[in-house]
């Protein structure tokens, strides 16, 4: 498998008790901003919470889903996960941008 690393990916969503989130990473091309979001599995609980931003790196999954758009015409998608995830460095306050003193325990896989 491919190792993927997410840079300054922002918190959006944590989920499965801690064990879990989702992160988004942005960047611009020609003036325009485009947004990718990923899954991210950790083992055990990570104690990160939405709004911080966090350097991600961990082994790339892709799952491809078919639907029906309201038209009923089939429609594909692919979602992005982080699997065996760990976070690199320290992560950034939602609202001070200040880089926080972290601990999520000493059983924490990263």
């Amino acid at each position: 498998m491919a190792e993927v690393r997410i840079e300054d990916g922002k918190i959006t969503r944590v989920f499965h008790e801690g064990r879990g989130m989702e992160v988004a990473e942005s960047w611009v091309v020609k003036g325009e901003t485009f947004t990718r979001k990923w899954a991210c599995w950790f083992d055990s609980a990570h104690g990160l919470v939405e709004g911080q931003t966090v350097t991600v790196v961990g082994l790339v999954g892709v799952k491809v889903e078919e639907w029906k758009d309201k038209q009923e015409q089939v429609r594909h998608s692919a979602k992005l996960s982080v699997n065996d995830a760990r976070i690199i460095g320290e992560p950034i306050s939602a609202t001070s941008g200040v880089t926080e003193p972290w601990d999520a325990g000493s059983d924490a896989p990263f």
